[in-house]
C-alpha cells in the first residue's frame, strides 16, 4: 500500500510538472542560430552522425519535459545496476521556414506537425561524458503518415540540448519504478534521402 500511495504522488508531481513547463513553453522563444550552424555533420560526434547521402529537410526546436525512470538495467559487462532511464517525451516543437508548430511526444519517439506524424526508433546516443544535460540522439525513422516534409524524414538528430539532466536523486531498489521530470530544450534535425 505505501508503495501504490508513493506511485500515485510520484505521478501526480510529474503531470503537475510537466503542465507547468506546457504553460509556461511559449514565453521560451526558439534560440535559432544561424540556419546552417547545426547541420554541419563533421561538427556532430561520429556516433550520431548522418551520412553524406542525405540532406536536412527540416529543423525544429524543441522545448519541453524529459520524463527519467528509476530502472535496474544491465550493464556493458551484464551487470545489473540501478540507474535513471529517459523513458518519455513530451513537448512543442517550432519548425524553421514558417512551417508552424508541433509536439514531440512519448515513449515511443513521435513528432507531430499538422496532419503529418513520425515514428523513429533511437538508434545512438552521445552524453560527451557529461550528464549535466540530456545525451545528443540519432533516431531511424520507422513510420510516417502526411505531406510536409516531416514525413520524408529517414534519421532524425537531437543536437545542442540545454538542460534535460539525468536526475542526481539516488535511484535504488526503493525507487525503481519512480518517475522525475526534467526541463529541456534542443534541436532536432530531420534528414532525407538526397
Amino acid at each position: 500500500l505505501q508503495y501504490r500511495i508513493q506511485y500515485f504522488f510520484d505521478t501526480m508531481r510529474t503531470f503537475f510538472y510537466l503542465v507547468s513547463l506546457f504553460i509556461f513553453a511559449g514565453c521560451a522563444g526558439p534560440r535559432l542560430q544561424n540556419e546552417s550552424s547545426n547541420f554541419a555533420q563533421e561538427l556532430v560526434p561520429e556516433s550520431i552522425r548522418v551520412s553524406g547521402k542525405h540532406a536536412p529537410s527540416v529543423r525544429a526546436f524543441f522545448n519541453g519535459g524529459l520524463i527519467y525512470t528509476c530502472l535496474l538495467k544491465p550493464t556493458a559487462e551484464n551487470v545489473l545496476v540501478y540507474d535513471w532511464e529517459e523513458t518519455a517525451t513530451q513537448g512543442s516543437l517550432t519548425f524553421d521556414n514558417d512551417l508552424g508548430y508541433g509536439r514531440h511526444e512519448g515513449p515511443s519517439y513521435t513528432w507531430r506537425l499538422g496532419t503529418t506524424i513520425l515514428q523513429g526508433a533511437l538508434i545512438a546516443s552521445w552524453s560527451g561524458n557529461s550528464r549535466s544535460d540530456a545525451p545528443w540522439n540519432l533516431y531511424q525513422a520507422t513510420a510516417a503518415v502526411g505531406d510536409t516534409s516531416l514525413a520524408r524524414a529517414l534519421w532524425i538528430q537531437r543536437l545542442e540540448t540545454t538542460g534535460g539532466a539525468i536526475p542526481t536523486v539516488a535511484c535504488t531498489s526503493a525507487q525503481v519504478g519512480h518517475t522525475h521530470a526534467v526541463s529541456a530544450q534542443a534541436y532536432f534535425i530531420f534528414w532525407q534521402k538526397v
